[in-house]
Parts: structure tokens; sequence; C-alpha cells
């Protein structure tokens, strides 16, 4: 026997979303860690590019407590971009043949561009504000922390290798921070601060992060490592733009290819007349001037035209240059500092006992699952004695759209038993990666095969 795991991902679906959605998720398929929806079209840049950036930036900055350098930043984006041509590349020759080389290209170029704005806005307006309040003493650590244990070792006490060596019954809770920052003025404080990436920002989506379960999760396994209270949290928000179809020339309907609405992608630009008239470029076309508080919008002339065309001098990069161009006011439309927020300690204190409460129940549903399929053999997930059961073990919340139709969950034509749903990994779907890395040490001590790295939206 040995420890089971468990993290905020896989809690928060079960618990806010639909328990069908986390079994699929996490607990579903061949090998027992769950599926994702496979790749039909182009990859795009989602949340992990822009942390990993944004980590390579802060632990530069760790080592000298200094801000960091315009090398530094580069480097730390051409990384992710060159990860992300990658990813292009293994999406598939066969896919990619199948689509417009020229869509193709123009994608990869829009989507680096969107990388590229995101860190290095952030870097500009953001950092510096947050660099003279703290000193970031932690980056993307993961974090060990065991509840309800039964080797004797104790609750929140010892790593997971200590608990695994005794034969540990207990639950192992997987975390990690973005990053944790000590109060320069307080020795010992210290902060949260977490990177979301978002198609848009909202009341609901600025107020709800105060309660949400990201801070309690995370602070619980940091405070043990550092023996001090994490006392505030920060959300950083980064806004990617929603994607929509532009407008078909010939027929004015918007059935055109998808876009990048942000102005990290595309500007609006009015040809000149050199040398008499320079090209005018706007970042928005439309805008409220800070001035009068007036709406404004381009005129006649201007169409959208991606940044990476923008003209820069020698030792730029196009859209670099053009961030750094941007007016203070349309880059901090692209960014939401939300907090400090408050300690929740009844969420604290409370947590650990809930997590242990539905992680107990859930190792009894799934060990109940897992019973059936084996008494039934070969095609137990169509037998509908165990879809019976699994109906009843799990029912589903049926909040399929939560985000609206375009951003169904990947299960719903699972659930509503859509041709393929027979034998998901052929039609749609393939296994899981874990996210953390003890779940990939496990995967790894007991045999099996570690899928392919796939991206989890944070929407």
């Amino acid at each position: 026997m040995a420890l089971t795991y468990t993290d905020r991902s896989r809690y928060e679906k079960g618990i806010e979303k639909c328990g069908r959605e986390r079994y699929l998720s996490f607990h579903s398929g061949p090998n027992g860690y769950g599926m994702a929806r496979k790749k039909l079209s182009m990859p795009l840049i989602v949340g992990i590019p822009v942390h990993e950036a944004l980590a390579t930036i802060l632990t530069g900055m760790k080592g000298t407590d200094k801000l960091p350098t315009e090398g530094l930043i580069r480097a730390a984006i051409a990384v992710q971009v060159d990860g992300y041509k990658k990813k292009v590349e293994k999406f598939g020759i066969e896919q990619l043949a199948e689509m417009d080389p020229t869509y193709v290209a123009h994608t990869i170029q829009e989507q680096t561009a969107l990388l590229t704005g995101m860190v290095w806005t952030w870097v500009i307006e953001i950092l510096p504000f947050i660099h003279e309040r703290y000193r970031f003493v932690s980056i993307e650590v993961e974090e060990e922390l065991v509840v309800d244990c039964t080797c004797g070792i104790g609750d929140k006490i010892g790593t997971f290798d200590a608990h695994e060596a005794r034969e540990c019954q207990g639950i192992g809770i997987m975390s990690r921070a973005d990053a944790i920052g000590e109060l320069r003025q307080s020795p010992g404080s210290y902060s949260l601060h977490d990177f979301k990436t978002t198609s848009y920002f909202s009341e609901r989506w600025e107020n709800e992060w105060e309660t949400k379960l990201q801070f309690a999760m995370s602070v619980m396994g940091s405070e043990r490592r550092f023996g001090g209270e994490i006392h505030e949290h920060y959300i950083h928000g980064l806004l990617k733009g929603g994607r929509y179809r532009s407008k078909d020339p010939e027929t004015g309907q918007k059935t055109g290819p998808k876009f990048q609405n942000s102005p990290f992608c595309y500007g609006w630009k009015r040809e000149g007349n050199p040398p008499l008239e320079p090209d005018d470029w706007k970042p928005t076309y439309k805008w409220t001037d800070p001035d009068t508080g007036k709406e404004k919008r381009c005129g006649k002339g201007y169409d959208r035209t991606p940044v990476w065309h923008y003209p820069a001098p020698e030792g730029y990069n196009s859209v670099e240059y053009w961030v750094r161009m941007l007016p203070d006011y349309a880059r901090r439309e692209q960014l939401k500092l939300v907090g400090p927020l408050n300690r929740q300690r009844v969420m604290i204190e409370s947590m650990g006992r809930q997590i242990v409460g539905e992680e107990r129940r859930w190792q009894a549903v799934l060990y109940e699952l897992y019973e059936a399929s084996t008494a039934i053999g070969v095609g137990y997930w169509t037998d509908p004695t165990f879809r019976e059961l699994l109906d009843k073990l799990i029912p589903q919340s049926w909040a399929c759209r939560r985000f609206g139709k375009e951003h169904r969950c990947e299960f719903e034509w699972m659930c509503f038993l859509e041709p393929g749903w027979e034998d998901p990994l052929a039609a749609r779907m393939q296994l899981r990666r874990p996210h953390h890395d003890r779940e990939l040490q496990q995967m790894r001590e007991r045999g099996l095969t570690i899928p392919d790295e796939w991206d989890e939206d944070e929407e």
C-alpha cells in the first residue's frame, strides 16, 4: 500500500464542477491516470509557457535580488517560443498538411507574439512594484504534505518518501505555488503570487479569488516548508484576449480564419505616404482617452495589422519593440493585479479535514468501480452493469457548458454517448500526462509509459 495522491485540480473539479469530469480526467483509462482531449486543431499558447517564462525570470532574480536584465527576459521568452514551435511540429505532419501552410505560419507568429507581449508587459508594469516590496524566495517548488497519516510519523510532518518508506496509507497533497515572496519590511512574513492567463477580465473574475481553493491548498504545504505564515495572496492576471473569426472580405460575414484579439498580436495601421507622411499605428480600434475619458476609435483607412510587421530599430524584435512603444494605458489594460487578498484562516484550518473526507470517499468509490471492472473484464466500459454503478457512484452535474457552447466540457460528447464513446482513446481522447512530479515518478515505478506532454488551459 502507499499514499493516495491528490491536488487542487482534481479536488476542485469534484467539489465545484462535476464528479464525472474528475473521474474521467484523473482516474479513468487503462492506466488509471485519466484522459484528456486530443488536439484536433493547431496548438495555441495557454498558461503553461507563460508560467514557465515568468518562473525563469523570477528564478534569475532570486539569485541576485535585482530586477532582471533584458538578456534574461529575452532568453526566457526564446525558450518558450522554441518549445511552442516544437509542439506545433509534434502536433503531426499529417494534421498540418491538411491546413493552409500560410495559416500555420501566421498562427505561429501570432501565438509567439502573444507570449512575448504578455511576458514583457508584466515585467514592465507589475514586476518593479512587486520587487520593491518583496524578495522572491521560492519559485515553482513542488510541496509535499501528508494528512491522515497511518504510519506514525504524523500529519503535516515529513516528506512523501519518508511516509512511503513506512507504507503509509495517508493522503499526499501535491501543490506547487507559482512564487512566494518575503515582505522586505517584515522578514519571516510571506506572500503567495499566482499567475493566471484569461480571455477576459470581469468583476466576477476579480472577486472570486479571495475564497477560492487556490490559496488555501497552496499555502498548507508551503508553510510547512518555510515554518512561517503566508499572510496574503496576489493574483496576477494576464489578458490573452479571445479568439474570433475574421470577416470574409467578399461576404462580410464572420466566417474567415480565427485571430487572437490582443494588442500583443495586432495593431491598427493606416498606410502613410513616405517620406511626407509615415505609417500610423494604433494599439486598438477603439480606446478611452486617459486624459479626457472620452471614447475614441480609428477612422477610415486603418486595418488590423500583425505587430510583427511593426518597424523596429536594429537589435530589437518587432513584437518586443511594439510592446515597449505601447502607451501605458494600453499595456495596463492587459493586466489585472488582484490583492493583497487576506489569509482565510477558516478555510486553511478546515481544508485538511475536508480533503481527508473527500479523498477517502473517492478512494472507496474508485475501489468499488475497480472491482466491478475486474469482474466484468474486457469491455467493462460499455457494460450496462458498470454504467449503472458509475451513475450511482459518480453522477454528472450536467453543467457541460459553463463558458458557452464553444468552451464546453471536453467530455460532454462521452456523457451524451455520441459516436465513439465506446472507445474514447480511439476516437477523440488521449492518456493524461500528470502535472506533478510525484505522480510522474509513481508512473515510472509502476512501469507505465508516460504520455506526451499536454497543456491544460486555465479557463
